[in-house]
């Protein structure tokens, strides 16, 4: 899927993640913000 990303989030579970939202809301505001255009970050 050449228009996805992975986030991984160390010690949560798919229940723990709901305790953990001002983690993972950040990570998904910005994926849908994002311009599908850009090119893809360099490492």
């Amino acid at each position: 899927m050449p228009k996805s990303r992975l986030a991984i989030l160390p010690g949560t579970t798919h229940i723990g993640m709901m305790q953990q939202a001002d983690v993972w809301v950040p990570m998904v505001n910005s994926f849908l913000d994002a311009d599908l255009d850009a090119p893809p970050p360099s490492f």
